[in-house]
């Protein structure tokens, strides 16, 4: 099947400016399983950006901000984000812990039906509250349905976001830009480098499909900044 067959109607829009669904196979025994919709993230590297050619390399982890907190101000260090809320777009779901892989690669949440749905942090670096770019990603899609940051390119500067805490506290950002980089040259340093302010990046894939590879060719991340 296409991945044009059945894709679901964007919220709001009639019109997609990018591919919905994305088509791969994974052999194994004859077995396939279609519609997985990969987040491939390009890290920093400790002595700058990758080149073009790192979406193929194995990614380092994110440079961590400053985590100078001051007392009474930020979250505690210690409380891992549970729950990520974005209601321009729809967005209530769980947050899971997530590092990196064998390969070094940043982990997301596996691809079943609630994995399609929920949001991994990058637990090696900052809290959302902490001072430096807190990291959280999300599929765009699957097969089977839309993933849980498929709008998330219609995000617009000024729209909430709300991460709870598992202390029970609520830390509020605001979107100030929302941007779709191509993978091929993903502007690691900007994306995840160190803040001087709590800062939160939302990642998932956007931009045109690519068949021959099963992947969609950009990243959309829209960027936060703590109330």
């Amino acid at each position: 099947m296409r991945p044009e067959a059945s894709r679901p109607a964007r919220r709001g829009s009639h019109a997609s400016p990018r591919r919905a669904w994305l088509a791969a196979e994974l052999g194994g025994g004859g077995a396939a399983l279609a519609g997985i919709a990969v987040l491939i993230l390009v890290l920093l590297a400790p002595g700058g950006p990758p080149g073009p050619s790192a979406a193929a390399s194995a990614p380092r982890p994110p440079v961590p901000g400053a985590l100078a907190v001051a007392p009474g101000r930020l979250p505690s260090p210690t409380a891992a984000p549970v729950r990520l809320q974005i209601p321009a777009i729809h967005v209530s779901t769980n947050i899971v812990d997530e590092g990196l892989d064998a390969d070094g690669a940043l982990q997301v949440p596996p691809l079943t039906d609630a994995g399609v749905h929920e949001v991994g942090w990058y637990d090696l670096g900052p809290t959302p509250g902490q001072v430096g770019s807190a990291i959280i990603v999300g599929h765009v899609d699957s097969y089977q349905a839309a993933g849980v940051f498929y709008d998330l390119g219609l995000l617009a500067p000024g729209n909430a976001v709300e991460v709870t805490l598992a202390n029970g506290e609520t830390v509020h950002f605001t979107v100030t830009s929302v941007h779709e980089y191509s993978k091929a040259h993903f502007p690691a340093t900007e994306v995840y480098g160190p803040e001087p302010y709590p800062a939160l990046r939302l990642i998932t894939c956007g931009g045109a499909f690519d068949e021959a590879t099963g992947h969609y060719l950009s990243n959309i991340v829209a960027y936060a900044r703590m109330n």
